[in-house]
């Protein structure tokens, strides 16, 4: 009778184990899944940040190219 009690109950702990490791598994990949999310915002984040970086000089750009070259230039023909 002891034997039986005894065998049950050792199965019944390798049960608990085996669902244990699981039950951490999973959080583990809940976490790495998580830090995924949180890597990629800020990537896009950082990305966003560029973008108008360029956007702003690539404007910046024009309107030398477009007002205040072509103004000096005609400033300079009319003095020289």
């Amino acid at each position: 009778m002891l034997a039986g009690v005894v065998t049950w109950f050792s199965g019944c702990c390798r049960r608990l184990a085996l669902v244990a490791s699981m039950l951490t598994s999973d959080r583990r990949v809940q976490a790495s899944t998580a830090g995924v999310a949180v890597a990629q915002n800020n990537l896009v984040g950082r990305l966003a940040e560029a973008f108008a970086r360029y956007d702003a000089n690539r404007q910046v750009a024009a309107n030398y190219r477009d007002k205040i070259l072509p103004n000096t230039v005609q400033a300079y023909r009319a003095t020289a």
